[in-house]
Parts: C-alpha cells; sequence; structure tokens
C-alpha cells in the first residue's frame, strides 16, 4: 500500500460521531461518503507505513470516540480493515495492521496480524453468504497461523453450507485437535453425518451431545437427526 493509495483514503474515512453504534459499517458508501471536517470536528488521521517492519498504523486522533470497552473501537476497525479490502486497498505485505483511537489522554488501539486481517473478510463474506470465498480467505489465514482453532471451524462451517460435509468433517478435526469447543464439535459432526445419511455417527455425536451437555434444549437437539 503506498503512499499515494493512502492519502486517497485521508479525506472520505472519518466523521462518524453522528453515526450509532448499531449502524452498518461494513457498507463501502458508508466510508466513501464520509467528509473530514477538521475545522468543526479537529479530527487528525495520521498514517504511519512502517516497511520496515511490515506493518501499517492509522490514527484517528481526536475522533471522539467516547466508548468505555473496546468492543466498538473493535467493530469501527473491522469495517476500516474490510473497507481497506473492499476498494482493493489492501497489501498482503504487510504483515500487521495497526489501528489507534487517540482522544485526549484515551487512547484505544487494536492490532490485526495479516492472518487475523483475513478471517476478517473470512467472516465478513459469512454474513454476505458467499461462503467458497469465505473459505478462501480461512485457508490463507491458516497458511499465516495455522494454530488458531476458530479459523478451522469457521472453515467447517462455510464446508457444510456448500455441501462439502467431508472436508467439513476434516475442519473439525482440526478443530478439535486444537481444543476447539466441544459442543461445537459434537453439533457441526452431527449436522454432517445427517447430511451424509450415516445415522450411525449421527447418533452417536447426538447422543455423546446429551450426555455432555444436557443443558442443550430437545428443540435443537431434533433438528440434528
Amino acid at each position: 500500500m503506498n503512499k499515494i493509495i493512502l492519502l486517497f483514503l485521508l479525506p472520505t474515512l472519518f466523521g462518524c460521531q453522528n453515526e450509532t453504534i448499531n449502524s452498518v459499517y461494513n457498507n463501502i458508501e458508508f466510508w466513501e461518503n464520509l467528509r473530514l471536517d477538521t475545522e468543526s470536528d479537529n479530527v487528525e488521521l495520521n498514517i504511519v507505513n512502517d516497511l520496515d517492519n511490515k506493518r501499517l498504523t492509522i490514527r484517528f486522533i481526536n475522533s471522539k470516540f467516547k466508548f468505555e470497552d473496546i468492543e466498538p473501537y473493535k467493530f469501527y476497525a473491522d469495517s476500516l480493515i474490510n473497507y481497506i479490502y473492499e476498494t482493493e486497498k489492501f497489501d498482503s505485505s504487510y504483515s500487521y495492521y495497526h489501528i489507534e483511537f487517540i482522544n485526549g489522554d484515551t487512547s484505544n488501539e487494536i492490532e490485526y496480524p495479516l492472518n487475523e486481517v483475513y478471517a476478517s473478510f473470512g467472516l465478513n463474506r459469512i454474513k454476505d453468504g458467499k461462503f467458497k470465498e469465505a473459505i478462501d480467505f480461512f485457508n490463507k489465514a491458516i497458511a499465516n497461523n495455522p494454530d488458531k482453532a476458530s479459523f478451522y471451524f469457521n472453515k467447517a462451517h462455510c464446508l457444510f453450507e456448500i455441501e462439502k460435509h467431508k472436508e467439513s468433517l476434516i475442519a473439525i478435526k482440526k478443530y478439535k485437535k486444537l481444543d476447539g469447543d466441544e459442543k461445537r464439535v459434537l453439533i457441526l459432526s452431527a449436522r454432517n453425518y445427517k447430511a451424509l445419511g450415516d445415522k450411525i455417527m449421527n447418533v452417536f455425536h447426538i447422543n455423546k451431545l446429551k450426555n455432555r451437555f444436557p443443558e442443550y434444549i430437545l428443540k435443537e437437539i431434533d433438528t440434528l437427526q
């Protein structure tokens, strides 16, 4: 991502103090319609292009964000990352994307290793029902960090949705080996075996689910059989 591209982003990125946290910020038009009014809002966008350490830092200064916890910041950061990708300004040569929100003495920062950036793209594609594209991103995330359990589960979910049930089961096994959540393993495995017509393995996983998680409601179990 060169300086020309970064300068292109400057006039369009920020000015969302009138929006609510429940708004949808992954929409490209939202980011493109923003205007930076430095006189009234005193907002400064500072971008540090650290090629030596393969790290891109984006700082929002005097951004007027006053959230009490990090989650809303992560929400905006995720949206910004996805905007950069959608507008073809993403550069995979960076190992880290670092975003800081600075308001007076208050500072919140979020750092995304490249594998988390890819995972964010994948989750965004799941929301849009683009499961094949999501799988490509989770594969890239896994290639960058093969030890993150959630990447395998999300990939398994996508494979299930496109009816690649045997491949989904393989991904689930990798997720389980990385200490993935057992309830998720049992539920998605049962669904895959149901789709494959393997009643024995389907019942095996359902019974294990009942024994290990008796609080799991019967209505949900009925959908697995």
